[in-house]
């Protein structure tokens, strides 16, 4: 496991008796930002739910930074996915909370920092975005673009170590922004050391932030590499979500 952030070896989850994941075996190096494409419905969210420990394989084994967690207790999760940002794909914050509250939130709800030490955090993350003046606004004055950049921010705010799992993080954006949220999960890699999962159905988005890609069908691995071994793949289960 040395030098993987995340591991999965041979790892089938079913739901009702239907294998939803079929010996999945695929590995994330440390700063690398590994892209998970498929049809809806092949099992790419499903990746990210066993990641955190919300599901459990039923059999297999998944690492998270050498750590193998099946077996983990609640206590021992909850500890795990301090660890893990997570941003969904409408990125879903607190209409009631202003986006410093926002970002904030798992800091406060921990209550390891001080209000001041919180704000300056807060502060920092939404000066790396770009959003510093925007700490007193609210979630509805915000742009879609500017709403995703905000959570993003909220999910790293108490990430122990630096890993991100993004869920469709473009989908629904115009052009240029879906842009600009790929160009921060590479900066976040570049300049924050950040290791990434990110499912997508977008591939210009996939192309634009990927270091390795994943492609799954059905349930099973058809592909991993490259973008450029990627491209080149004559598969056909693989190539439907190039065209």
């Amino acid at each position: 496991m040395t030098g993987d952030m995340i591991a999965f070896e041979q790892v089938t989850c079913s739901y009702e008796n239907q294998v939803v994941l079929k010996e999945v075996t695929f590995r994330v190096a440390s700063r690398e930002t590994k892209v998970i494409i498929g049809a809806s419905g092949s099992g790419k969210t499903t990746i990210l739910r066993l990641i955190l420990g919300l599901l459990k394989p039923s059999a297999g084994r998944i690492f998270i930074e050498g750590q193998e967690i099946s077996e983990l207790d609640e206590e021992e999760l909850i500890a795990l996915r301090r660890k893990i940002g997570m941003v969904f794909q409408e990125g879903a914050l607190f209409d009631s909370m202003t986006v410093g509250e926002n970002v904030g939130y798992r800091l406060f709800e921990e209550g390891d920092l001080s209000e001041p030490e919180i704000e300056d955090r807060v502060r920092h993350l939404l000066g790396f975005v770009g959003l510093e003046e925007a700490i007193d606004m609210m979630p509805d004055e915000l742009s879609g673009g500017m709403r995703r950049r905000v959570a993003i921010m909220r999910a790293l705010a108490a990430v122990d170590a630096r890993m991100m799992l993004y869920d469709e993080p473009t989908t629904g954006l115009d052009p240029m922004t879906a842009r600009t949220i790929c160009d921060l999960i590479r900066r976040l890699r570049d300049a924050q050391g950040v290791t990434s999962v990110m499912v997508t159905h977008q591939m210009a988005d996939a192309f634009r932030v990927g270091d390795r890609f994943l492609a799954i069908h059905e349930g099973e691995v058809v592909f991993e590499g490259t973008a450029e071994e990627l491209r080149q793949c004559k598969d056909e289960r693989v190539r439907g979500f190039l065209v």
